[in-house]
């Protein structure tokens, strides 16, 4: 199996996706048929879906690495990827391109007999090659929403719940019980579910829905002591000392969660049966906890990219509300502790039909009183974001549309400042690239 083949795999992916975007059927339907067609035991392994708005991502890649310091086989799908289709699945390490252009074609009639869409054929990708792996955990980041996502068909044993706030409202509904209520509709055929802490209208909605249906949703204590550090985040949990190599008591959070799900997983195995790993002791469970964290890194979240011609880069994720003040009120943190400069290049782009303006808001609200020099971008095609804040009263702030021109003038090696690239996670996938002067990108 050639790169070539790969890289036709990956085309024809992207030339398909257009086109299933704008005649795709929201629902279950097209998904289950696929895995009945496939006739896939989905009891061979431990489903774990991650639902929620902010978190999901970091939260599945956390309870990935615990169980697989523990010795178990585990499977990841998350999404987006910053430069490469394989970033979403992996097991001990990437999906490999030889092996998923074989899955690709190999699965492609079962694709188009049933239209799926581009996130449901990784999706099922990810599942066939998780089973194929014979892998005793997987564990898959719900696409967009929960009651109609592909990731449910899944019929997932372990339901996790991430931060839920408002997004993607033109799909989900305009407020935050509307959204809960797509999220919550995944808790009908769980075995367990699990929540970080939440708003009141937010939990009073995953109660309810978790009551309809016979469930009980354990929502986690929120973490202590939670302080930034040069090398990361140290926390306190369950009255153990956690420390995580990422910044931002948000993350911690996450970190937390992951924690309380494995741990009841585990209570439910002996502790002699661990996996491949031989565990006698709950502190020897701990000590693992800790290993496991403290090596775990969620690439592209506060981020640090330092390459030699270049500024030093402070990669942000964040591309909704509730991310863009988490990750603002932690960069806060992180100037106050002289982790990083009072004065910082600012390099911002939105996608899609994003609120730029409320973004902008907040990152001037959150970072009020630093030295700030703002250039404004534009991700192709994404015309709405960028147009919206040019028209915007904001002053100060410099466009530049080309944002190869942009990264040119932020980017390169001047005053030796640090570029905080934030507002849209494919923003930092076209930084990641430039940076490592790739020109490709599996969109």
């Amino acid at each position: 199996m050639t790169l070539l083949n790969y890289a036709n795999a990956i085309e024809h992916l992207n030339s398909q996706s257009e086109l299933s975007h704008k005649t795709q059927k929201w629902g279950l339907e097209n998904i289950s048929s696929a895995i009945e067609e496939l006739r896939l035991d989905l009891t061979s392994l431990h489903l774990i879906q991650v639902v929620g708005t902010n978190g999901k991502g970091g939260t599945a890649y956390f309870i990935h690495q615990i169980l697989q310091c523990f010795g178990f086989k585990v499977g990841a799908y998350t999404k987006p990827h910053l430069c490469s289709v394989c970033e979403r699945i992996r097991i001990q390490k990437l999906i490999s391109e030889e092996c998923f252009a074989k899955l690709y074609w190999q699965l492609l009639p079962v694709f188009e007999k049933f239209t799926l869409s581009y996130f449901e054929k990784l999706t099922l990708l990810a599942l066939v090659y998780f089973i194929q792996e014979k892998t005793d955990f997987a564990v898959f980041e719900t696409g967009l929403g929960g009651r109609l996502d592909a990731v449910t068909a899944l019929h997932a044993a372990t339901v996790v719940f991430t931060s839920i706030g408002i997004d993607h409202t033109e799909y989900l509904g305009n407020t935050i019980e509307q959204i809960t209520i797509e999220k919550a509709e995944v808790l009908k055929l769980c075995q367990q579910a699990f929540s970080t802490i939440q708003t009141p209208p937010v939990r009073a909605v995953l109660q309810s829905i978790a009551q309809t249906y016979g469930k009980n949703v354990q929502f986690i204590a929120p973490i202590e002591h939670g302080e930034l550090n040069k090398h990361g985040t140290h926390f306190r949990f369950q009255g153990q000392d956690f420390d995580i190599p990422m910044f931002g008591t948000h993350y911690a959070q996450n970190a937390a969660l992951a924690i309380e799900v494995t741990q009841s997983l585990f209570k439910k195995t002996q502790l002699s049966k661990l996996g491949s790993v031989a565990i006698t002791k709950q502190s020897e469970i701990t000590e693992r906890l800790k290993t496991a964290l403290s090596t775990s890194f969620w690439k592209g979240r506060l981020e640090f990219i330092h390459v030699k011609g270049y500024n030093k880069v402070l990669l942000s994720c964040a591309h909704n509300e509730g991310a863009l003040i988490a990750d603002s009120q932690t960069i806060r943190q992180m100037v106050d502790k002289k982790i990083l400069p009072k004065t910082l290049k600012v390099l911002f782009a939105a996608s899609r039909q994003r609120p730029a303006d409320k973004f902008m808001e907040i990152l001037l609200n959150e970072l009020q009183g630093l030295d700030l020099s703002i250039t404004i971008t534009l991700i192709p095609p994404y015309q709405y974001p960028y147009q919206l804040l040019k028209n915007s009263s904001y002053s100060n702030l410099e466009f530049i549309e080309d944002c190869e021109k942009a990264f040119a003038k932020v980017l390169y090696l001047d005053s030796g400042d640090v570029v905080l690239s934030i507002g849209s996670i494919y923003l930092c996938g076209m930084v990641l690239r430039y940076l490592s002067n790739e020109n490709s990108y599996d969109a």
